[in-house]
Formats: C-alpha cells, structure tokens, sequence
C-alpha cells in the first residue's frame, strides 16, 4: 500500500515551492525569463546569439554574476574622493554626515544593488561565494583611505576591532539601511542613518594614546553602580579628575591655555575626551576648576595657623599670598577672573571666595550675612584683577590697596576658624 504524503495538497504545494526556490540558481532564473527574450531585449536576430558570445545559457549566468559581483562599478574612487574631504575637513562631523547621506543616497539610487542582494539569496552556493568575494575585495579597497581617515582625525581603532571587522559593520549597515528604505521610503530613515554610522564611530574609535578597549567603552556607557560600589566609584573618579587637573596644569604651563586642547589633555591623562567633558564641559571650566583646586592645596591654608595675635594681619597676609597665587597661574587666572565676574551661580561653594569668608567679621543679621559673601567675591575679583593687571606690583603693595579699596584696613577684629 502506498504511503499519502503528509499534510493536505494544498500544503505540499506550498512546500514544493519553497523548495523549488531554494533549488534556483542564476541559469534556472534566466530560464525563467527565456533565451528567445533575452535575445529580443539585445537586438539579436535569434536566441543562438547566447550560444555564439557565451557558449550557453549557464556560461552567460556566470558572467551576469561576475558582472554584478564586480567592485569597478561601485566607484571606489568616489568614496575615497568623498573620505577625503572629511578628511580634509577641520570640523570632521558635518563632512562625516555629509559623506555617509551621499553614501546612502548613491545606494539607494544603484539599480544592481537589488540584483546583488537577489542573487546572494537565490542563487545558491556558488553566488554565495562570489558575494562573499566581492565584499573582501570591497573592504580591501577601503582600507588604506580609512587608514589615512583615523590618523588625520588623531584617532586609532579600540580593541579588539580590527579594520576588517570595522569595514565589515560599515559595509553591512549600509546595506541594511538601503534595503529598509528601499521597502519602506521614509526620509526620516536617512537623517538617523547618517548620526548612527557616525556614533559607531565614535564608539569604535579612540583618542592616540587612550587604553581603554571596547569593553571598558561600553561599561562607560552603560554603567549603573550598585549602592555598595558606589565608594569605590567615587574614588575612582576622584583620581580620574586629579589625573585630568594635572595633566592640564602641566600641559598650560609647559605650551600655553590657548594652544592646549581638550582631546590633548585626554590623551596626557590617559583617558577618553568624552570623559574630560564629564568633569569640566569646557576647557574654561577646566581652567577654573584646576585653580581652585590647586588654591585649596596651596593657598587656603593659614600663612601660619599657630599666629593669631593680628587677625587683621591675617586676612591682609592671605590676600597678599593670594596675589602671589594667581600670578604664578598667569595661563589660568584671567579664565578664573572672567568666570567670577560673568557668573555667580557657584560662588558658594567657591574654596577661594569660601576662606575670604571665614576671615570676614561674623554677621549678626541675615542680612549682614549677604554682605559678607558679598564683600568675600567682591575681595576675591579685585585681588585676582590686581595681581593680573600690575604684575610688577608687590604683592603687599597690592593686597594693601585692594583692603584699602574696600574700607577693611580699619577692621577692628576678624573672625577665625
């Protein structure tokens, strides 16, 4: 007796099908068109031209294939051209924006992208290979333009990415993309391409001399400490910052604040610029931070804390040492001085104004209290602006003239913590 096949006609039908496509290969596909068509769409008088140029139907499959799988129409030296004005680019992420919508446009608009991605699905094994071919010869191609890219733009790839795999994921992106628009034409589809490939970028690439790999990039990205770390993180990043203030002191001192980068402190203190602009935004902000730093490890300690017979002498003596602080800063302090006087959203907790406060009489009212924090910047502002605009002045000269301006040279007694 004979076995029924499993499953109803109509279901065999199904699964015959997919079968047969599965089976196909470039020849079976143009069998489906037709040699005598084939022959009419060139102009030939009889479908024995193919066999006359190709030898058959198969050998005229092969050379569809090599001509579709074939990296000299891409236009290699297009990209390329386009790679280098990014760059040549001073502002590298606008151009690198720029580069990657022509990049997608030029794909979306390529008529043999589609018969790449039909034949890779349905031509079997043999195009399986040819594909994979075509985009190790692509990537190839690429590889000393990107090269030339990293080095103008300071950085380098991030462990363990090689630039094989780089390639590959840009490459395979692009595609992608391509594919997705080309089925659903959403224009919203190319401004999100053209930020996406530029974030891979940012994240696969680092500063020259920065250690950190892949893995600890992404940690920094994606790092929620549990309550019990939070100790150790805190004290990590208190090293990371006094790696960063010291890498930025000793670079201002040595080339100037104007000629010091970010991106160059990050590498001098051995870490990402990404995570410089987590302490300190702005290179402004970074100067101001490292003089109040370096003023509470040098300069707001008492001249000398066993003396408290003249607490007058006292604050005249911390304003003269002040004076001597900031000219010793000459590359930071006018940062410093332009910081207080445009702002006064952090003079609070300002260390420098915060020691002038404590050798200010005691206030009674609460009003009295806003004069002497008042009175604390105001003392700050003009010592800061006394020691930069007369350097040649003595420093007791100087903090005589400052106290003299504000009427403290008749103060009767200060207050002392």
């Amino acid at each position: 007796m004979t076995k029924e096949p499993n499953g109803t006609l109509k279901e065999r039908l199904l699964e015959a099908a997919l079968d047969a496509l599965r089976e196909l290969n470039p020849e079976a596909l143009l069998h489906t068109v037709g040699a005598r068509e084939l022959a009419r769409r060139a102009g030939a008088s009889s479908p024995a031209s193919i066999n006359q140029h190709y030898g058959s139907l198969a050998g005229l499959a092969e050379a569809v294939v090599a001509r579709v799988f074939d990296t000299t129409y891409l236009n290699v030296p297009r990209i390329n051209e386009l790679l280098t004005h990014v760059k040549d680019s001073t502002l590298p992420l606008p151009a690198a924006f720029a580069m990657h919508e022509a990049e997608f446009v030029r794909m979306t608009h390529d008529d043999e992208f589609k018969l790449r991605m039909g034949l890779w699905a349905l031509g079997g094994d043999t195009v399986r290979d040819r594909y994979r071919d075509y985009l190790h010869q692509l990537s190839a191609q690429l590889q000393d333009s990107a090269t030339t890219l990293f080095e103008s733009w300071g950085r380098e790839l991030r462990d363990p990415v090689d630039l094989d795999t780089y390639l590959a994921l840009k490459i395979s992106l692009i595609n992608g993309i391509t594919v997705r628009y080309l089925t659903d034409p959403d224009e919203r589809h190319l401004h999100l391409f053209k930020r996406a490939t530029v974030v891979i970028d940012l994240v696969l690439l680092r500063v020259l001399g920065d250690r950190h790999d892949l893995d600890a990039r992404l940690t920094e990205m994606n790092y929620y400490p549990l309550e019990k770390n939070r100790t150790g993180v805190a004290d990590r990043s208190r090293h990371t910052e006094a790696r960063i203030l010291r890498a930025a002191s000793e670079l201002f001192n040595a080339q100037g604040f104007e000629a010091t980068g970010t991106d160059q402190i990050a590498r001098y203190a051995d870490t990402s610029p990404s995570t410089v602009k987590r302490f300190y935004p702005t290179k402004n902000e970074l100067a101001v931070g490292l003089f109040r730093h370096q003023a509470a490890e040098q300069h707001l300690t008492d001249p000398d804390p066993t003396d408290s017979s003249d607490d007058l002498g006292t604050l005249g003596e911390h304003v003269q040492h002040l004076v001597e602080f900031a000219r010793s800063r000459a590359t930071i302090s006018a940062t410093y001085l332009t910081h207080l006087t445009a702002s006064t959203s952090d003079h609070q907790t300002d260390p420098v104004i915060a020691r002038i406060r404590q050798l200010l009489p005691d206030p009674d009212t609460d009003t009295d209290t806003d004069d002497a924090q008042d009175l604390a910047e105001t003392l700050v502002i003009l010592t800061v602006r006394r020691a930069i605009t007369h350097p040649a002045e003595s420093p007791e000269a100087s903090a005589r003239l400052v106290l003299a301006r504000l009427g403290l040279t008749d103060l009767p007694t200060t207050h002392r913590q």
